[in-house]
């Protein structure tokens, strides 16, 4: 007698997940199941079982009896607004409840769980949800699509009310659009990160801490460092240098420590900021003739491959999510 399939922990995690965003990429799913190539062999298997339906540009979403089985264990299964807007925006946050949700260092909260409660987020109209990451929380928006200027208007109303309150992310694929802004971001020093939307920067954010750490260790190796909050820098080098880690630019404390260096100028060589070379045009832009560290990609995908470091000779783990 044939055997009906037996639904694991990962498998259940993924049908929940669905329940709340709808559908998610085939490429997403290696975040729930953990692995690079297993999951898409599973889901072969849900399809066939019809827990789950497959949809166009390698999409899954729920099937007939994914649907019962989340009834039969009191999981509703979120009835969303079928507008081709909502689910142009429904589609981003789905996406970046994946790579973000399910992780070790972060969780994501969507918007649809923050509009009744008594946060400041209630009023705004363009955030897509509240990630908690780097010891922060963080309203979270994303220029996405054909978003034109007037979209990017709106979300700076919206950070404008907020600020005060939140910190916030900015997921964009052009990050021109926001640095030149004929209003300018950026209200004061809370932070407000401008993040390329790409696969690499997704990995960055998952292991954020990790990359400092491996950082932090590969400088203890030929200098005496320490950490440090001084004006928002993260590294003390020697007892003289400070360094701020950019490998995104945080447009609110940049501007921060641009007014800092124009009123402060002996501090002129004593901060240096960390960034990718593509980014350098963009710190000297907003921060005139500052200081800049180039860190290659491939330095930070070594760090990823890093599965620990090795302090004072002992060996901490440190697994790449």
């Amino acid at each position: 007698m044939k055997k009906g399939l037996v639904l694991q922990e990962r498998d259940v995690e993924l049908l929940e997940f669905l329940a709340q965003y709808k559908t998610i990429t085939l490429d997403n799913t290696k975040y729930i199941y953990g692995t690079k190539t297993y999951q898409e062999k599973r889901i072969c298997r849900l399809v066939k079982e019809k827990y789950l339906t497959r949809l166009k540009h390698r999409k899954i979403s729920l099937g007939i009896k994914g649907k019962k089985f989340l009834n039969e264990i009191g999981t509703e299964v979120k009835i969303h607004c079928r507008n081709p807007n909502n689910m142009e925006r429904l589609k981003v946050i789905s996406d970046i409840a994946a790579f973000t949700h399910f992780s070790n260092t972060m969780d994501f909260i969507p918007s649809w769980f923050l509009k009744d409660r008594n946060t400041p987020t209630k009023d705004s109209r363009r955030y897509l949800g509240l990630l908690s990451f780097d010891k922060n929380f963080y309203t979270v928006y994303s220029v996405y699509g054909n978003k034109d200027d007037k979209y990017i208007t709106s979300i700076y109303y919206d950070l404008k009310k907020e600020q005060e309150f939140c910190n916030s992310i900015i997921f964009i694929n052009d990050l021109e659009k926001i640095l030149y802004y004929k209003k300018s971001f950026g209200f004061n020093d809370k932070h407000l990160y401008l993040i390329e939307y790409n696969e690499f920067n997704k990995k960055i954010i998952r292991n954020y801490d990790k990359i400092r750490s491996c950082m932090f260790n590969d400088l203890s190796k030929k200098h005496k460092i320490e950490y440090t909050d001084f004006r928002y820098m993260d590294f003390l080098v020697d007892n003289e240098l400070y360094l701020k880690i950019m490998l995104f630019l945080d447009i609110n404390q940049i501007g921060y420590l641009s007014n800092f260096l124009n009123i402060n100028a002996n501090y002129q060589d004593k901060m240096y900021f960390v960034c990718f070379l593509e980014d350098e045009k963009y710190l000297k832009y907003l921060i005139k003739d500052c200081n800049t560290i180039i860190i290659e990609r491939s330095t930070i995908e070594e760090y990823l491959e890093k599965d620990f470091i090795e302090i004072n000779g002992i060996k901490i783990d440190i697994p790449t999510e």
